[in-house]
């Protein structure tokens, strides 16, 4: 009987010390883990934009005028010259081009046409021999100062001088002094002089 007790006694006190010596719980703070974010798809590369193109600019000398000018070379059309200048190199005169100033008769002034009366059409006087028109640009020397003859030989003028040793001077037909022949040697003279004087065939006619 005594041997029942003590083992009852036995395994009662094993079960009694085994319920308190449990483990303790634990009193660490437990870990939480961070929140997954899903994953972001990933992004497809953009490609790069594309810039404009340039537009084409013109090759130089593309932009010629009406007149044929380039005015990105910096020419320009000028009337009274009739041609293409530039206007920092040639200047463009205002007055008028040549063949707008034609007269009465039509003869073009600038071009150096002038109206023979003798022979009733427009001449160059350096050109054509008019009887007219010499007379009329002889007859302008007349009561000029120290002029004491005029003479008309041909398509010549001779304007005797008042001065002593003066001699005369002989004129073309438009009245452009031709030579200056003083009174001297014929050995002095010059050509031009000696040939008008000397070796002239033609008879001269007094103007005035």
């Amino acid at each position: 009987m005594k041997n029942y007790l003590l083992v009852f006694a036995l395994v009662f006190g094993l079960l009694f010390f085994g319920c308190t010596a449990a483990e303790p719980e634990s009193t660490a703070t437990p870990v939480e883990n961070p929140p997954v974010e899903p994953a972001t798809p990933a992004e497809e590369p953009t490609a790069p934009a594309e810039e404009p193109a340039e537009e084409p600019t013109a090759p130089l000398g593309s932009d010629t005028d009406e007149h044929g000018c380039i005015g990105s070379a910096g020419y320009e059309w000028c009337e009274s010259l009739q041609e293409c200048i530039r206007p920092w190199e040639t200047e463009c005169p205002t007055s008028p081009m040549v063949g707008n100033d034609t007269d009465e008769h039509g003869c073009i002034g600038s071009a150096g046409y002038v109206w023979c009366e003798s022979l009733n059409e427009c001449v160059r006087p350096w050109e054509t021999n008019c009887t007219s028109l010499i007379k009329e640009v002889a007859e302008s020397f007349c009561g000029k100062e120290n002029v004491d003859k005029v003479y008309v030989c041909g398509d010549s003028i001779r304007v005797v001088s008042t001065l002593i040793g003066g001699g005369s001077t002989i004129y073309d037909a438009s009245g452009h002094e031709i030579a200056t022949c003083p009174v001297v040697g014929p050995d002095a003279m010059s050509e031009v002089c000696r040939q008008y004087l000397m070796g002239n065939n033609c008879i001269e006619e007094e103007v005035c």
